[in-house]
């Protein structure tokens, strides 16, 4: 490896390093956005929305940002999707959590760990 190269790939590096220290450092940001997307969906009176409808696109505008912005990593995100439905109260926790406990879940489930 040349001295050329070296150095290349150390800036490289460098640049990566400062590119994910200012995206930490203002993260804190994109948490009041994603709050405040939250709070504004459930509180503007939405014409043609039921309150229960209102609550789920309230958390469908949270989790969009969310995904779009890769503010918290997907699977978290979606974690965080069906632990605040219920919260919400859009939709009950039994109707939420329903389908998790459906046989062909399971059976998907235990075919994916087989195949690891």
């Amino acid at each position: 490896m040349g001295l050329k190269q070296y150095f290349g790939f150390i800036s490289k590096r460098i640049s990566a390093f400062l590119q994910r220290s200012q995206l930490f450092q203002h993260r804190w940001i994109g948490y009041l956005i994603a709050r405040a997307i939250y709070v504004t969906l459930l509180l503007i009176p939405l014409p043609g929305f039921e309150p229960n409808a209102q609550r789920a696109f309230a958390v469908f505008g949270l989790a969009a940002f969310s995904w779009g912005t890769t503010l918290l990593p997907l699977p978290v995100t979606a974690i965080v999707i069906l632990f605040l439905l219920p919260f919400s109260g859009a939709i009950s926790a039994q109707e939420t959590y329903a389908y998790f406990g459906n046989r062909a879940v399971f059976f998907i489930l235990g075919a994916f760990i087989l195949a690891l």
